[in-house]
């Protein structure tokens, strides 16, 4: 499939700029291209006219080099390749072809993320990023997305995981990184797409994604999904899931343009809490072992609107203001499995005692940015000068309940039917709040055609309250920080880029919105990050291939107090070392390539808990992916790909250890006048597979799957 690719860069002389900028209410990192802002900048002479170079044009088979993209946010304007940051991709483009469902399956295509199983109120997509929790640091469209439920792909365009502490371009947490969620917009190509699957399990999925253009600059775009599934080798546990996702584009291809969308998914489970440790391990018994009761059950609904507006002022200067407004319940109900057992104690003999964490909650989050970027002159230097203003407010009303008498279970064979014990009773009940104001510029400065620098400062408040009404316990918190980021750029060619850079970021006691007496107390933990890396494109721009070595400090982390162990206190540390490696595109027209590798060595460094020198939670020192399809004939494409995830701790104690694992996926696939029928198989060895970690319990990953699928574009 031919695809056209254009470029341009734009100066404009005004001194002014700068100080104009520095109050407006809007920004977004953006380095414009390094090599050509120098010596455009030289021909704008104060008082001439704003010069735009010719576009550069090329032509072929579709790209999958994701270097050569551009960011969705507005706060990075310039191509990945040119961003001195790691920035990994998981496009369009395999999400159809592996016939992935959910991020959670997205995310196994980039190296460095490792799944968490959440308990309580943090369930969904929990993940963590170089060894640091990202369960904060979900965004969909630049727009923080604090539901806790599982993320489906029918509305996603793509999914971009930026890497390293990001609190410059989104607030608080951001430690490891973050993962922003793409949606599909209108277009003014008119295109359809429905596909039906089915699979062991059983799996059933449906989805359907309708793009009209409606006149010569606006459109609509309908996405629709339809999910009822259970997971292979795992007994009682299912997934229902449904979702609508309408959107409006208006002003599309002019200055101006305005988008409307909104989402709506509703999910109906019998989640899954996995298998208990025993003796530091995974419970030694058949994987599809179900310790949960038959009437656990989780209802979810989210409801999302965002509305943005992008305005091209002038040559040199772009406005854009994104509006978000969030709704999400979550009722569930839940069983977790726990053993407590003697060294020596006959396996025969385990009692397998099941805890019930349960409760309702109901958010409301409201988000708003606006961004200003302008592409300017001083004398001979080049600017990409980027400045906003983020508002947001968090609302959330959680009950927690409990229940006695609840039925222990055999190791080997526990009965779902068992008793649950007493009525729920509620046990707490807390109505919390937070808002947050944020301030930021950044600015990229191209000193020669080679060289440039990137300076950035964000000012953030973030004032959390919260009322827990059984315990008649009122608490608040306001924090203010500073985040920086800082990188020197090397661009010896457009195919090459070495980069130097740091950053910080911040982790607020209320990160989620919620407050304890033992932390209320404590400013925010703060982390920094030290970066050098390189990206290249080659085979003409067909091949991405990027690397880069990191350390991340969290200099001030969470720890008890040595005198009393009731109270919190900031005297921690920890650290991750790491590199990684990166390779996308197309090494010929036919066959295309994406593989990743990371290597994290996370130690806590410093704690008052005895865990000085452990290995942190859930960070595996080896893992890696690669994946590759080839037409093999006109039309019939294969494809085949292994994922490997390395031993991880599931505690900061070091006491409980998951091993590792390989999964094998592969795909074969046919397309016929505009219909695509593939077969896509998961893990298809049916190795036994230790997914989500918790300290207290791990989930096995989904035995071999087997997927049909029929595609039609119309």
């Amino acid at each position: 499939m031919g695809t056209t690719y254009t470029r341009q860069y734009r100066f404009a002389p005004s001194l002014a700029l700068t100080t104009a900028l520095a109050i407006s209410t809007s920004a977004a990192i953006s380095p414009a291209s390094a090599q050509e802002a120098p010596s455009q900048a030289a021909q704008a002479e104060p008082g001439s006219e704003v010069q735009t170079l010719s576009p550069i044009t090329v032509t072929g088979p579709e790209s999958r080099n994701t270097m050569e993209r551009q960011p969705s946010l507005d706060r990075l304007p310039t191509s990945i390749q040119d961003t001195p940051q790691g920035i990994s991709v998981i496009p369009r483009e395999l999400i159809e072809e592996k016939n992935i469902p959910s991020l959670r399956e997205a995310v196994r295509n980039v190296a460095g993320i490792s799944i968490n199983a959440g308990e309580g109120g943090a369930q969904g997509d929990t993940l963590t990023i170089r060894g640091f929790s990202a369960r904060g640091d979900l965004f969909v469209d630049g727009a923080r997305d604090p539901g806790q439920y599982n993320r489906d792909t029918f509305n996603l365009d793509s999914v971009e995981v930026l890497k390293g502490p990001s609190s410059l371009l989104f607030g608080r947490g951001s430690t490891g990184g973050v993962i922003n969620l793409v949606t599909k917009v209108p277009t003014l190509e008119r295109s359809n797409r429905a596909e039906v699957s089915v699979g062991n399990g059983p799996f059933f999925r449906g989805t359907a994604d309708l793009n009209m253009p409606v006149g010569p600059t606006a459109a609509i775009r309908l996405n629709v999904m339809g999910q009822d599934s259970e997971t292979v080798g795992r007994d009682l546990v299912e997934q229902k899931r449904w979702g609508i996702a309408p959107s409006i584009g208006l002003g599309l291809g002019t200055d101006t343009q305005f988008t409307v969308s909104y989402l709506h998914q509703e999910e109906d489970n019998r989640p899954d809490y996995g298998l208990p440790y025993v003796f530091g391990r995974p419970a030694p018994v058949d994987l599809e072992t179900f310790y949960g009761l038959r009437d656990d059950n989780e209802d979810v609904q989210v409801d999302l609107v965002t509305a943005k507006l992008d305005h091209v002022a002038t040559d040199w200067l772009k406005l854009s203001n994104t509006l978000r407004a969030g709704y999400y319940t979550r009722d569930a109900t839940t069983t977790a499995p726990r053993v407590n057992a003697v060294a020596g104690t006959p396996l025969s003999a385990i009692r397998v005692t099941r805890s019930r964490p349960s409760l309702d909650s109901e958010t409301w989050s409201v988000n708003n940015t606006t961004t200003a970027t302008a592409t300017f002159a001083t004398g001979p230097i080049g600017h990409t000068l980027v400045s906003g203003v983020e508002l947001g407010y968090d609302d959330v009303d959680t009950k927690r309940y409990g229940f006695t008498g609840l039925p222990t279970a055999s190791l080997f064979d526990p009965d779902p039917n068992a008793g649950v014990g007493t009525p729920r009773r509620v046990t707490s009940d807390t109505s919390a709040n937070a808002t947050t104001i944020g301030l930021f510029a950044a600015d990229r400065i191209a000193l020669t055609d080679q060289w440039s620098i990137v300076g950035g400062l964000r000012w953030d408040r973030f004032e959390a309250e919260s009322d827990e009404s059984i315990a008649g316990l009122s608490l608040d918190r306001t924090d203010t920080m500073l985040s920086t980021r800082a990188a020197v750029i090397y661009e010896p060619t457009d195919a090459q880029t070495y980069y130097v850079s740091y950053g910080t970021s911040f982790n607020p006691s209320a990160e989620f919105v919620s407050l304890s007496a033992a932390q209320v107390g404590l400013e925010p933990e703060k982390n920094r990050t030290y970066e050098v890396g390189a990206k290249f494109s080659l085979l003409d721009n067909k091949l991405g291939i990027g690397g880069s070595l990191f350390r991340i400090e969290k200099t001030n982390a969470r720890t008890v107090d040595p005198v009393n162990a009731s109270v919190t206190v900031l005297q921690g540390e920890q650290q991750v070392d790491g590199f990684e490696l990166e390779a996308n595109g197309r090494i010929t027209d036919r066959w295309t390539v994406l593989a990743g590798y990371t290597y994290l060595e996370g130690e806590i460094t410093k704690a008052n808990d005895g865990t000085t020198g452990k290995t942190l939670q859930n960070t595996p020192e080896h893992s890696g992916f690669a994946w590759t399809t080839y037409e093999v004939l006109e039309n019939l494409e294969l494809g085949a790909g292994a994922y490997y995830t390395g031993e991880r701790f599931a505690n900061n104690t070091n006491t409980n250890e998951v091993p590792d694992y390989w999964r094998v996926d592969a795909m074969v696939s046919y397309t016929i006048n505009d219909v695509r029928v593939a077969l896509n198989a998961y893990n298809l060895f049916d190795e036994d597979i230790y997914d989500g970690v918790y300290p207290g319990h791990v989930i096995p990953g989904a035995g071999r799957t087997l997927v049909l699928s029929a595609a039609a574009r119309f």
